[in-house]
């Protein structure tokens, strides 16, 4: 039987961050402006392509600075927030509260002091 962390469970579907939408734009968008703007240097179909791919590139760089100072929680992984999440409401639970009374064996009795 294989031991699997929390990190490691569900490592797929938990990758992701709120930059994760933006990268996939980026990078479509950039692979495709700019060999069209190298391509068409001459013309101004090579110019309104290389002037979009900045205006792309300096847009990427505001909101992943919009998120570094806002909330920088959104650049991590869902799933390194989600452990994050669990790890605080375990620090934050009373351990005294969560006891169970006798030790939890089923062969002791509890006075009822």
């Amino acid at each position: 039987m294989r031991k699997t962390s929390a990190f490691h469970h569900g490592e797929g579907s938990y990758r992701g961050n709120a930059m994760t939408p933006l990268n996939w734009f980026t990078g479509i968008t950039e692979a495709c402006l700019l060999p069209t703007a190298a391509l068409n240097a001459d013309s101004w179909l090579g110019v309104g392509c290389f002037v979009l791919a900045i205006i792309i590139i300096l847009f990427y760089g505001i909101v992943y600075l919009y998120w570094t100072f806002k909330d920088p929680d959104r650049l991590q992984t869902e799933g390194f927030n989600l452990v994050r999440q669990g790890l605080l409401v375990e620090d934050s639970t009373d351990r005294n509260l969560t006891q169970i009374p006798g030790g939890g064996s089923s062969g002791e009795v509890v006075d009822g002091d």
